[in-house]
């Protein structure tokens, strides 16, 4: 019976012992296994690019069951519905967000980092002047203004683990008018914007650092600090792909992107029917609208928009000739969708933020000029050259002159016998005399280039002619 009893205490005994090995084995494969951490590199202006990677970042970090997001930040601030966008995705995702300061968060980019779970320096970093402000530098209106410091405040209260300084600080970072003082020290005064360094914002006061968690060099030595030597940690890197980066060179240079469109289309209006420089105008129009889709600042309606005004351009050069109707309605669509292309709609709504649309209309403003600039240098330089008499009329029709000199080329050409210089489609260019006259066939009909032709009259514009034959 005892026998029976030193038997069973032994199978029990043998079967912790199991278990207790398997859970080490458990535990020390856990430890093998390490932590995953995704990282994700957020550069420059604050724009709707770096949406897009944070966006591909948590969708990365949450299907593969990550420890962590890390936002690798330096940046000096941005567009505001950007890093509210940005803000509302940290604030609503239940990984374990961090911050790495390197070296610059500023303005949009502090909002952003308040938003963490944890802020870590790298040595050299600086954080700060957090207010809000528009686009163009104005003040944020008093609603949204209420709005972004409500969310600031109880984020930050949220995370702060009981730290009352982060809270502190992120008041004095974005109220001018707040007083940071703490154990007797005031560290910023009434009238100016906190910003602190790394050295700064890790000083403890009280029993919590004033901001930070930590400095670091990398992100890798980030997770180093935090779970110390044995347990490894794997970093995988999300950053801009090739179409992003594009997209944001596109956005920067859009207002000269748009003005040499504008330029080739000008130079195309001077021409017979649509060729090779209507056709590059188009696609440099099309490079703007495809960047700003790509960074998000557009849908497709300002392409729809650009189509419709070149369909009715079309319309006016082969079907309605001197209506001038359709070319009106034409240009204006192309306009709304040069402003449009600067735009981004907030979500949910028709109607955009007013800084933004300011910034668009002072950048299409800006395209246009320098397309008109283009078109001097152009007259200016390429005068006295046989391409510039494919473009320009010699006569004195459509370049400006008073209505005498118009009246006296009409007398002087009605009834004149000359070749088609170009195809007539009605309209085109025609040759009379050794010189280039805008023109356009007075029944409506295709003239052949070379093909005899005799003017029947004028307009302010361009000369009325017929075949001769």
């Amino acid at each position: 019976m005892g026998f029976a009893v030193l038997k069973t205490i032994f199978k029990l005994l043998a079967f912790v012992v199991a278990g207790f090995v398997s859970l080490c084995g458990f535990c020390a494969e856990k430890t093998a296994a390490g932590a995953a951490w995704v990282e994700a590199d957020i550069s420059g202006e604050i724009s709707k690019p770096q949406v897009y990677i944070l966006k591909r970042a948590f969708k990365l970090a949450e299907s593969s069951n990550a420890d962590a997001l890390i936002i690798n930040m330096d940046t000096p601030g941005g567009r505001l519905d950007a890093m509210l966008e940005i803000m509302e995705m940290i604030s609503s995702s239940k990984l374990r967000t961090i911050c790495y300061v390197n070296p610059n968060a500023v303005s949009a980019g502090a909002y952003i980092a308040f938003a963490c779970d944890e802020i870590w320096f790298s040595p050299t970093g600086v954080m700060g002047a957090a207010e809000s402000v528009l686009s163009d530098g104005g003040d944020v209106p008093t609603a949204m203004k209420r709005k972004i410091e409500s969310f600031l405040s109880a984020k930050t209260k949220a995370v702060s683990g009981g730290n009352e300084n982060r809270s502190l600080v992120q008041r004095a970072m974005s109220e001018p008018d707040f007083e940071l003082k703490i154990d007797g020290n005031v560290l910023k005064e009434k009238g100016e914007l906190l910003s602190l360094t790394a050295n700064e914002a890790v000083k403890v006061y009280g029993n919590a650092p004033l901001l930070a968690n930590g400095i670091a060099n990398s992100p890798k030595e980030i997770a180093r600090k935090i779970y110390g030597d044995k347990t490894p940690v794997k970093i995988e890197k999300i950053s801009l792909t090739a179409f992003e980066k594009i997209s944001k060179y596109i956005v920067s240079f859009s207002a000269v992107l748009m003005g040499i469109g504008m330029f080739f289309l000008f130079l195309e209006l001077k021409t017979s029917g649509f060729g090779i420089l209507g056709i590059a105008g188009v696609l440099f129009m099309l490079l703007v609208f495809l960047g700003s889709h790509m960074a998000g600042l557009a849908g497709y309606e300002a392409a729809v928009l650009f189509g419709l005004g070149m369909v009715l351009i079309l319309l006016e050069i082969f079907l309605f000739t001197g209506t001038f109707v359709c070319a009106f309605f034409g240009i204006a669509l192309i306009l709304a969708s040069l402003v449009a292309a600067g735009i981004s709609l907030p979500e949910g709504s028709w109607i955009p933020d007013s800084s933004a649309l300011v910034s668009s209309v002072w950048k299409c403003i800006f395209s246009i000029a320098l397309a008109f600039a283009l078109l001097a240098v152009f007259g200016k330089f390429f005068k006295t050259t046989s391409l510039w008499k494919k473009f320009v009329l010699e006569g004195g029709l459509g370049m400006g002159r008073n209505s005498d000199n118009l009246k006296k080329a009409e007398d002087n050409l009605t009834g004149s016998i000359g070749v088609a210089f170009t195809d007539m489609v009605p309209n085109g260019k025609v040759e009379i005399n050794g010189k280039i006259y805008d023109a356009a066939n007075s029944d409506g009909s295709f003239l052949k280039k070379g093909a005899e032709i005799v003017v029947v009259g004028s307009s302010s514009f361009e000369l009325k002619v017929k075949s001769k034959n």
